[in-house]
């Protein structure tokens, strides 16, 4: 009895584990995409204002960090 639980939990475990690094990775690709595109939107209208520019970046920046997206990430998206 206490061998077919184990197997149980053991199976669960594995998917709880491999469902949470699929969504860090898929998070961080996100993440990724969105400094690209802020930074290739802020040189193409910002020219005169790098300080802006710079600002806009370091915010998408702080959206990829990895402990935020993978214990917030969901929260993120969804509010």
């Amino acid at each position: 009895m206490y061998s077919k639980l184990y197997l149980m939990l053991l199976q669960m475990w594995y998917s709880f584990w491999m469902t949470n690094r699929w969504l860090l990775l898929n998070f961080d690709v996100l993440g990724s995409l969105a400094v690209l595109i802020t930074m290739l939107f802020s040189i193409a209208t910002l020219t005169d204002d790098a300080g802006l520019a710079g600002f806009c970046i370091t915010s998408a920046m702080a959206f990829t960090s990895s402990g935020m997206i993978s214990y917030f990430g969901l929260l993120i998206l969804v509010a």
